[in-house]
């Protein structure tokens, strides 16, 4: 995997390369270079790159949330509503039980 972009046409390259990934290439290329964005002093170079496969990934993916924490992820909204949901799926049954006892 190439590591440097050092020109405008190096940078289109990599478009390039990132547009003839498939969507798991494009998922394992984002992994690998937030983990070495991850650290203090990485270069720009890997920040770059992390960006440039974010873009690919949001023009592939539109519709998708900026929420979402990937492809299966579930966004912020879900989360919330599936916060709401667990209480009273709980609460239906305690009621439940307690007519099954009566």
């Amino acid at each position: 995997m190439e590591i440097a972009i050092q020109s405008g046409d190096e940078l289109e390259q990599l478009r390039t390369r990132l547009r003839k990934m498939t969507d798991a290439q494009l998922v394992s290329f984002g992994k690998a270079a937030r983990f070495l964005c991850r650290d203090p002093k990485c270069p720009e170079v890997f920040k770059r790159q992390l960006e440039e496969a974010k873009t690919e990934w949001r023009c592939r993916h539109p519709n998708k949330t900026r929420g979402a924490s990937g492809p299966l992820g579930a966004t912020f909204a879900q989360r919330e509503y599936a916060y709401f949901l667990i209480p009273v799926l709980i609460f239906l049954k305690v009621i439940l039980v307690a007519f099954r006892a009566v």
